[in-house]
């Protein structure tokens, strides 16, 4: 009888592991970037993880994160991506050939994106908000565009 009552207690305790860490869990791991500091900046220049479902940290080591590297997604299996408000820049081709990319968060702090940052990436939508900048960007490259409101 005690180890069936013990079961009954691990068995929602295990559930609720596998909902918060399982498989549709976003990740944020700051050991998965490879990244370099200038001037007390940093950019992103490498991605090292295997997750689908990622959080950009806004900080590395310290560091303000304020750039996503040429190429650094690209190709990569990632699914969904959320990046934080101290990011400016998106280099040339950092999210290219994501083929299984479908939602990605874009706040109003990016004020450059590089050329095809988003191309080949048949599914995508970019959440962000309704003026500035990133949307402009987005309706130039016939990019599908969500809006959130700030």
């Amino acid at each position: 009888m005690k180890t069936q009552m013990k079961r009954r207690r691990i068995l929602p305790f295990l559930l609720a592991v596998c909902v918060t860490v399982g498989p549709g869990a976003f990740i944020e791991n700051p050991n998965d970037y490879v990244y370099t500091v200038e001037d007390g900046k940093a950019t992103i220049t490498e991605y090292l993880g295997d997750g689908v479902k990622l959080i950009i940290p806004s900080k590395l080591d310290g560091v303000p994160v304020v750039a996503i590297g040429d190429g650094v997604f690209a190709g990569s299996d990632i699914e969904m991506i959320e990046i934080p408000d101290s990011v400016t820049e998106i280099g040339e081709g950092a999210f290219s050939n994501c083929q299984n990319l479908y939602s990605v968060n874009v706040p109003p702090s990016v004020k450059f994106i590089g050329e095809g940052a988003f191309a080949g990436c048949p599914h995508i939508t970019v959440w962000t908000t309704e003026t500035g900048y990133v949307a402009d960007y987005l309706k130039e490259n016939g990019i599908s565009l969500r809006l959130w409101h700030t």
